[in-house]
């Protein structure tokens, strides 16, 4: 969240993430983000970790941190550190927390086999947070999937109107609709395609952050073929991708064809 607000709010400019250890209490772990940003005046700082905060001026002309904040506080809080913010406005911010972390015993891990997905596919990724969307795309590519990006769902129908697609990665919370809502009408132009689309349509995944069984249900109900957690874990991602397209024609030449 605090990555993902310094990219919202730094158009030019530079962003710094720091791990380390608390040079005060080597028994704290220190994480800091910091950027160039448009920064923050210290009457909202007041208010900044309260839930759909929005502060004047420049910062309400991009949009609001919302809740992201207020739960990035209460989980550091949690884990027994404090969230804390030294911004000027128009220089930008500075982040950070420390929490305790035991120094724990050296441990030999075998060697894992990575998740390896065999198919290779086109997939449509429709995500809004660049953060999000440049890890899950690095994961797809290293993977040799061709990937095809969209920010929101309006994006999303333009672009599956004029191409076809082995598999869709749908985030639920987009800016300009509910992914539940949104694969509703790609479902619709897919079956006013002409050509095979209206008989094979596109696999389509939800993907949240919000994975209890009800939700699940309802991403299910809505014509969902699957899920996927947030954050996307790359052997999950593999797996499922694997799972779902496993023993179908595809759009890409696959190994050995």
């Amino acid at each position: 969240n605090l990555v993902g607000n310094a990219i919202k709010f730094t158009e030019d400019g530079e962003i710094d993430i720091y791990v380390s250890l608390n040079p005060e209490d080597e028994s704290q772990v220190l994480f800091e983000v910091s950027d160039t940003g448009i920064g923050i005046s210290k009457k909202d700082q007041k208010t900044l970790f309260d839930a759909f905060t929005q502060a004047e001026g420049g910062l309400n002309q991009i949009g609001g941190t919302g809740l992201g904040l207020a739960i990035s506080k209460r989980i550091v809080e949690a884990m027994g550190g404090v969230l804390e913010v030294d911004s000027e406005e128009g220089e930008g911010s500075r982040f950070w927390f420390s929490i305790p972390l035991e120094e724990s015993e050296p441990v030999e891990i075998g060697v894992v086999a990575s998740a390896r997905c065999k198919v290779k596919a086109k997939v449509l990724l429709v995500e809004d947070n660049e953060v999000n969307r440049v890890v899950a795309e690095g994961f797809l590519q290293s993977m040799g999937h061709q990937v095809v990006m969209a920010e929101d769902g309006l994006q999303a129908e333009r672009i599956i109107d004029k191409q076809d697609f082995d598999i869709a990665l749908v985030d639920i919370n987009l800016p300009d609709c509910d992914g539940t809502d949104l694969i509703q009408r790609l479902k619709r132009i897919e079956r006013n395609k002409p050509g095979d689309k209206a008989l094979s349509p596109t696999p389509m995944i939800a993907v949240s952050a919000h994975v209890f069984a009800e939700e699940v249900e309802r991403y299910l109900a809505a014509g969902f073929d699957g899920y996927l957690p947030k954050p996307v874990e790359k052997e999950a991602l593999a797996t499922l991708i694997q799972d779902v397209l496993d023993g179908k024609q595809l759009l890409l030449p696959q190994s050995g064809e």
